[in-house]
């Protein structure tokens, strides 16, 4: 399920998202949406490294210097991506 959300944004802060959406090749609400989910996800870090399978977890953690990232940031995408399914 998903909810519409209406922001409202000065245009300074508006051209300062378009801007950062221009240079990652994505649209405004996309950009706002992307970085969101991040921002929520980074919070509770520690929670999603528990939650993660130990073999994904692992896989994350060879790839992520590869891809330039922190294994926490890669981790923190492949949930945006994936979703927040708990391992059983």
């Amino acid at each position: 399920m998903s909810q519409k959300l209406m922001l409202h944004l000065t245009d300074d802060l508006y051209q300062a998202v378009q801007k950062a959406a221009n240079a990652s090749e994505s649209t405004p609400d996309q950009w706002i949406l992307s970085n969101l989910q991040q921002q929520l996800l980074t919070s509770d870090s520690e929670h999603l490294r528990q939650m993660t399978d130990p073999a994904i977890y692992e896989l994350l953690q060879e790839v992520a210097p590869e891809m330039g990232m922190s294994t926490d940031a890669l981790l923190v995408d492949w949930y945006a991506k994936y979703g927040t399914h708990p391992h059983s």
